[in-house]
């Protein structure tokens, strides 16, 4: 069950350093680290011939990011672990991993428009994380997408995402969908703005999850909503939820069989002052 994946997308924009006239929707400079804490669970639910079997999986990390100049390609940005903890339970057993190879080392990237990091620098990672996890690829769509070309006067916008996570399960997620600006609020006490991404997520997965006796073939699709608490003065994204709730099958590799099954995720992200 691999939910976080690295992302590539290219953007063209003309060189534009921040200033006092830059849109309110479009990412700044970092003054200071973002210190951003991200909490994942996901739950999978499969009918075998045995009967149900589940499994949940959660994450818990703090990630240091920092956000550069923009420049032709995007805004670069610097990002770093200084906490990352897997765990898991259910039918394919239990036990957490915690990456303590990858905290305090560097990845580099580059932030486009959409709020999507192309990752261009990782650590090399190996054993038991490698298998379990895809460090980078939780930071790829971390941030919000904003309308295009910084537009702050869009009601609606387009959000299109592939992700491809490398891990004893290969997942490909799609998402497409709308995204709006939702109102205002008061986040701890900072005026903001939020920010709903509704669509549709598919997830297409293959390999052994670690436990698993066989290689399995995964389809799911379903509804995702995200939601995002956007500091448009600091221009920094304060916090965001993601949920989706996906229906399909999980076929076996060599045997003739294929179980109905069902994931549920649901990711919270906050900054840390």
């Amino acid at each position: 069950m691999r939910y976080i994946a690295v992302v590539c997308l290219s953007l063209a924009v003309a060189a534009c350093s921040a200033s006092s006239t830059a849109s309110p929707f479009e990412y700044g400079p970092s003054d200071v680290p973002l210190r951003y804490e991200v909490a994942t669970t996901g739950d999978i639910v499969a009918q075998t011939p045995m009967g149900e079997m589940a499994s949940e999986t959660t994450s818990d990390a703090l990630v240091v990011m920092e956000i550069g100049d923009r420049t032709e390609s995007g805004w670069p940005v610097t990002a770093m672990y200084e906490r990352l903890v897997v765990s898991a339970q259910g039918a394919m057993g239990g036990g957490s991993v915690n990456a303590e190879g990858v905290l305090g080392k560097n990845y580099s990237g580059v932030l486009n428009q959409s709020g999507l990091i192309e990752i261009t620098e990782s650590p090399e990672i190996s054993g038991r994380v490698a298998a379990n996890l895809d460090p980078g690829a939780l930071l790829t769509e971390l941030l919000v997408p904003m309308p295009p070309e910084g537009a702050g006067g869009a009601d609606t916008w387009p959000v299109s995402s592939t992700t491809v996570s490398d891990a004893a399960v290969e997942l490909i997620s799609v998402f497409e969908g709308t995204a709006r600006i939702a109102g205002d609020t008061v986040w701890n006490g900072v005026a903001a703005t939020v920010i709903v991404a509704d669509g549709v997520l598919e997830l297409e997965g293959t390999g052994a999850p670690t436990g698993s006796p066989a290689a399995m073939d995964m389809l799911l699709s379903g509804e995702s909503r995200r939601v995002y608490v956007w500091d448009s003065v600091r221009r920094v994204m304060l916090a965001s939820e993601f949920t989706s709730n996906a229906e399909g099958s999980i076929a076996v590799q060599g045997m003739d069989i294929s179980m109905p099954a069902s994931f549920v995720t649901r990711q919270t992200v906050q900054i840390i002052r």
